[in-house]
This record gives structure tokens, sequence and C-alpha cells, in this order.
């Protein structure tokens, strides 16, 4: 009965029993402040006014870097830590101010640094909370959005053809499989 008594005393004051509970409460914590800074479907939505841009490519800081207004490429590259590049195409100078959502591809070529503009993929945009143009995205990219699998994109793809495209996400009821539910799931990730 002693000894029993003397480990109860033990580990009553052992901290390390504690530990548990402490770090469940932490993660809660964490994962509360990370929901109130986030928009719906725990992303970044909520940072109104922010411009996501990727930069990708033979550089030492690849990245998706945050912008208060579009962005040039050259204060891209300077948030990425790159100082003055020779842009070697002509296809290069053109870039102009990237949009929330664009990938810039960085390649270097004999005699200067060529830069390849397009979209992040489907599923990078619905993560950073970039919503997918309901009139434009592939049938793949839309299946990105939680709720839209593939044969749900692709009976959406066929809709916009039919009717030459979605002039409100409201229409998406019109789609066999969207229900009232599914399309409030649904629409914060798609726009226009």
């Amino acid at each position: 009965m002693r000894s029993s008594v003397s480990k109860m005393r033990t580990s009553a004051r052992n901290p390390e029993g504690r530990e548990g509970p402490l770090l469940l409460l932490l993660l809660v914590l964490a994962l509360c402040c990370i929901e109130s800074l986030c928009g719906p479907g725990g992303s970044p939505a909520g940072r109104r006014g922010s411009v996501i841009v990727q930069l990708r490519g033979e550089i030492g800081r690849p990245g998706v870097y945050f912008f208060e207004n579009p962005p040039s490429l050259k204060d891209l590259l300077k948030a990425a830590g790159i100082g003055e590049i020779p842009i070697s195409s002509p296809e290069s100078q053109k870039i102009g101010l990237l949009s929330s959502g664009t990938r810039i591809f960085l390649r270097a070529e004999a005699g200067g640094v060529i830069f390849e503009q397009e979209k992040m993929s489907a599923f990078h945009r619905v993560t950073l909370g970039i919503p997918l143009s309901l009139n434009r995205e592939s049938a793949y990219g839309l299946a990105a959005v939680p709720g839209i699998g593939p044969a749900l994109a692709r009976a959406i793809v066929i809709e916009r053809k039919k009717k030459g495209g979605f002039a409100d996400p409201e229409e998406l009821r019109e789609v066999p499989g969207i229900d009232r539910r599914l399309l409030k799931k649904i629409k914060p990730y798609l726009g226009r």
C-alpha cells in the first residue's frame, strides 16, 4: 500500500502527465486563430485585397507571394530577393501587372532569363482562396473544388456549353446532382 501511495505522489508532482492536455489546448487555440484569419474552407480568402502570385523555376526562393496591389514582374522578383535580371525574350517583356492566381516560371537561357506566365493550378487557387472562373475553368479544374468530383465537374461543363455560360452561380441548381446544400458549399470557391 505504501508503495502505491508514494507512486501517486510522484506522478502528481511530475508535470509530464499534464503535457497531453496542454498540447491539445494549444492545438485548439492555433486552429481557432487560423480559422479567424481564413475564409470559408480554411483558405486565406479573408485577406481582402491581397494579390497572390506564385514564382517557380531556377531561383533561390520559389514560392507564393502576397501583395496588396497587382505587382509588376519587377515587384515579384524584388519580393523573392532577386535583383535586376536581363529579360531575354520579347514575350517576357510584355508581362504587365500580375493578377491573383498567376504563376511565373523563370528559366535561365544564354544571354538572359525567360519568364513564362500561366495560371496556377486549380488546386492551388482553391487552396489559396482564389475563386475559380465558373465560365472558363476546365472540368479538371472544377473537380478541385471540395464537393465537386470529376463526374459533376463534367456535368457543369456540359450545362455551361448548353447555356452559353452561367450568368449567376445560382444557375448551377439546374445541373443534376447540385442541390441547395451543395451549392452553398461550393459557391465560395467560384467566381465568374
